[in-house]
């Protein structure tokens, strides 16, 4: 015959930490009396002696989060050379302003490979890459004067767009003496 067997795993009570008792000053001036407290909140973590980054409020407003703040009152860019997929602050090496991309994403050939492939299977999911916004390029345009600043191909490396300079320039390099050799 079967017996029951009750198994109960013992609970453990969860950890008390108790920060050491400190004397609270009184406010009353009869220093006669002092009171005591003691608490059992986890111990502060300890804080890293690294200085707070540069332009970035250190200790939270009593009001609010911590906001960043450019401590010289120069607002902030983004690299051409570092853009995403999201519009971005730029300085548009066109019209030499600072302005907001305009982002544009077009479809590109690995995408409609995988329409082509999609078709094989079933026609009605020809359009599944498309509608998925799958493999697709990005451009990224200057809002003051229209021009394209970088495109990034689907898995490639981002294309920085430059203005082409007019007429010819000086050369960066010393003159070869016999060029014909």
């Amino acid at each position: 015959m079967a017996e029951h067997v009750n198994h109960r795993i013992p609970s453990i009570p969860p950890p008390v930490y108790s920060l050491p008792i400190e004397p609270i000053p009184n406010p009353n001036p009869n220093p006669t009396t002092t009171t005591t407290t003691t608490t059992t909140e986890p111990p502060p973590q300890s804080e890293s002696k690294q200085p707070p980054e540069i332009g970035v409020v250190a200790q939270p407003p009593p009001n609010g989060p911590a906001s960043v703040v450019p401590v010289s009152g120069i607002p902030k860019v983004t690299p051409l050379n570092r853009l995403g997929e999201l519009p971005q602050s730029i300085d548009c090496p066109f019209c030499k302003q600072m302005t907001k991309t305009r982002v544009q994403k077009t479809d590109s050939a690995k995408t409609n490979i995988c329409a082509l492939l999609c078709c094989l299977i079933c026609i009605c999911l020809a359009c599944l890459p498309h509608l998925m916004e799958m493999a697709q390029d990005i451009d990224h345009y200057c809002t003051n004067c229209g021009a394209r600043v970088a495109h990034k191909p689907h898995g490639g490396p981002i294309q920085v767009q430059l203005p082409q300079e007019d007429g010819l320039i000086p050369s960066k390099y010393a003159a070869v003496e016999n060029p014909d050799r």
